[in-house]
């Protein structure tokens, strides 16, 4: 348990004498610390902090009374308890005085001992109870602080609960509506070979834009609900980037673009598989969307102790306005493809997350009729050659 610490303060040494050894007979465990004055008694106060401080009234430089009220004026010290000690300033307007400064308690001299332990007892449990109080006090802060967190992070998750069902509302329901639509269509038997091809490709880029979508939805649920589980391992980037060639190799085709993979070593990656995937294909399938008759470059290369990827389009190019907003859920970005191919910003949101989640970074650069280069940054495994 630690030791009360009391500050006496007289200009009188046979004074501070008497206190300090009436106080070590009342109890051995206070500890005294002693100023031969208010100036250097209200330093001392500020550095050390005692439990109690017991003034003398009439000193030179600085009075007791003077000495309260600075000690008084100052947070750190205004909670500690002060007894007035005096053996002239006794009368009751006097005292009254002592105590509207501040003074907790008072003591007459010639200085009686068992008065003296009487009143360092009592203001020591106020001291003790202060103490209490401020760190009760503390502890409400700090509740009141956690509180404003949640309730921060409700509004937040509100929000995104909003965004999610406006994206489910607006953007869901009218793929199957052209869906509907067309297939009715379809049914008349009037209807040549060559517009049934037309509507049955219109039908299937529907469909494939609505499974992006749908496939979209659930992870950004899952990863809303903390449901979808994080899995890092050993992989081989360059693997992944043709996997993903592979896999979009026909959406690309239809637009005439060709996808190229740039890089020159093979970059092992400590990362989810599944949310790299992820992450590939809305890059991809994006950079698909603003593009028409060109190239597609994905890239990998080693920067410090991370890889850096990139996915280069030469499309159609982003407003510096725009760019900022990308990866905010809350922000409504729709800009129509090439082909006046629709969507809803979810899959930059989404790899952004991801990214996030995998101990990286995502961002952008762009020129308006230049193209895109979407970049992101996952860790290298600390041994290439065997991607331990």
């Amino acid at each position: 348990m630690k030791r009360p610490l009391i500050l006496a303060i007289d200009d009188q040494a046979e004074n501070l004498q008497v206190i300090v050894s009436f106080l070590n007979n009342i109890d051995n465990n206070y500890t005294i610390i002693i100023a031969p004055n208010g100036k250097i008694g209200c330093e001392l106060a500020i550095k050390e902090l005692p439990d109690l401080i017991i003034t003398d009234w009439e000193m030179p430089e600085m009075d007791g009374i003077e000495t309260i009220k600075y000690l008084k004026k100052h947070d750190a010290t205004k909670g500690i308890p002060i007894i007035m000690a005096t053996g002239v300033m006794t009368s009751t307007e006097n005292l009254q005085t002592a105590l509207v400064a501040g003074a907790a308690d008072y003591v007459r001299k010639p200085i009686d001992k068992i008065e003296l332990a009487a009143r360092v007892r009592s203001a020591l449990n106020l001291s003790a109870f202060h103490v209490q109080i401020k760190e009760q006090n503390n502890l409400l802060k700090l509740q009141k602080a956690e509180i404003e967190t949640v309730v921060d992070e409700l509004e937040k998750a509100n929000n995104t609960k909003d965004k999610f069902l406006s994206i489910i509302a607006h953007d869901l329901i009218s793929p199957f509506n052209s869906i509907l639509g067309v297939s009715e269509l379809l049914k008349a038997d009037y209807m040549e070979a060559t517009d049934r091809a037309l509507y049955v490709d219109m039908i299937q880029k529907t469909a494939e834009n609505t499974y992006s979508l749908l496939l979209n939805l659930l992870d950004w649920a899952r990863t809303m609900t903390n449901t979808i589980s994080y899995k890092p391992k050993k992989n081989l980037i360059n693997e992944l980037i043709a996997n993903n060639i592979i896999l979009h190799e026909t959406q690309a085709k239809n637009k005439n673009i060709s996808l190229i993979d740039t890089t020159l070593e093979d970059i092992f990656v400590y990362a989810d598989n599944y949310m790299i995937n992820t992450i590939f294909r809305n890059l991809i399938t994006n950079a698909i969307k603003f593009s028409t008759n060109t190239n597609i470059e994905l890239n990998a290369y080693k920067q410090n102790a991370m890889c850096i990827i990139s996915v280069k389009d030469y499309g159609v190019g982003i407003d510096k306005e725009i760019i900022s907003l990308l990866f905010q859920l809350d922000k409504k970005i729709s800009t129509k493809g090439t082909n006046k191919e629709k969507g809803t910003g979810m899959g930059l949101n989404l790899c952004y997350e991801f990214v996030t989640k995998n101990n990286g970074e995502i961002w952008v650069e762009s020129e308006v009729g230049k193209g895109s280069t979407f970049f992101f940054s996952l860790e290298i495994t600390k041994n290439q050659d065997n991607g331990i």
